[in-house]
């Protein structure tokens, strides 16, 4: 019934009957995962923070719980702590283009352009269609001082994406 109510938007209903379903069954990762959910809709984030948490206790390999947590610490301007929780995250989903994709954005923002580099190019290895990931390449690139080495990635976000202006910019 929690789910049902989720799907529908109503998320305190959501929420009474997740508890429910936790005081009948004892604790459960994917229970606090959409808990964790509601809490966002409702932009209660330190609780979403804490059932996400309690997710990732039980279910230490969910990229969804992780990558939550993770968005969670951002919003709080603790990109250390969302680091840390996606590089444990890592550790169980090691090719998870979601985790290596928000790892390289943390990395670019601190100006750690070559960790974002690997980030990043482990996305694209996995996805050659990813157009965003080609151009965060290029500026990684542009950002180490490797002009000839960022033209290629731009050329390809260009064409794979031939609405997106950035890529074209940064040619």
């Amino acid at each position: 019934l929690g789910w049902i109510y989720q799907k529908k938007g109503d998320y305190n209903s959501a929420l009474a009957f997740y508890k429910e379903s936790l005081v009948e069954r004892g604790d459960d990762g994917e229970v606090y995962e959409g808990m964790g959910d509601c809490c966002l809709a409702l932009e209660k984030y330190d609780d979403a923070l804490a059932f996400f948490d309690a997710a990732l206790q039980l279910a230490p390999n969910s990229v969804h719980a992780a990558l939550n947590l993770a968005k969670i610490h951002l919003m709080k301007n603790a990109a250390d702590k969302a680091q840390e929780v996606l590089k444990l995250a890592l550790v169980s989903n090691p090719n998870e283009p979601e985790i290596h994709l928000s790892l390289g954005a943390i990395q670019k923002e601190s100006g750690n352009y070559e960790h974002a580099l690997a980030h990043f190019h482990k996305v694209a290895m996995n996805d050659e269609t990813n157009a965003f990931v080609f151009n965060e390449l290029g500026e990684c690139c542009m950002a180490l001082g490797l002009a000839k080495q960022a033209e290629p990635f731009f050329a390809k976000a260009a064409k794979l994406d031939e609405t997106n202006l950035q890529p074209k910019l940064n040619l």
